[in-house]
């Protein structure tokens, strides 16, 4: 799939800072339903051109997450020791939401073609995974 917008999600547990590397913007949202639904809703262009990243942070990105995969949108959760490592690769030693959700985006653009996107677990292996 060939992607024309790449986003970043540095993501916490009140709040998710979203970062578009095409236009170099961030916007900061609640992380609870209407935050999510106010982030969906402000995507301008057509769903299947969007990758987005996000880093798994202990759970606090799995609503958001579902609420990706339900409207269809390629999205990848990129580990926090990935993460950590590529943005010292860039040589960026100052740490911010801002900041982290940039380089996010610029991970989806540079390694788009080879990434695994996220799927989520079947309904049997969710109720297992809670038990």
């Amino acid at each position: 799939m060939s992607y024309k917008y790449f986003i970043g999600i540095d993501i916490s547990k009140e709040t998710f800072e979203v970062a578009h590397l095409n236009d170099k913007k961030t916007t900061s949202y609640s992380n609870d339903t209407q935050g999510f639904d106010d982030f969906l809703a402000a995507l301008e262009h057509p769903k299947e051109d969007y990758l987005i990243i996000l880093e798994a942070t202990g759970g606090y990105e799995m609503q958001l997450l579902m609420s990706i995969c339900e409207h269809h949108i390629a999205v990848h959760r990129l580990s926090t020791l990935k993460s950590s490592h590529y943005i010292r690769s860039l040589r960026v030693f100052s740490k911010s939401d801002v900041i982290d959700a940039m380089a996010l985006a610029r991970y989806g653009y540079e390694r788009g073609g080879d990434i695994i996107l996220f799927k989520p677990n079947d309904h049997d292996q969710n109720r297992l995974h809670i038990l």
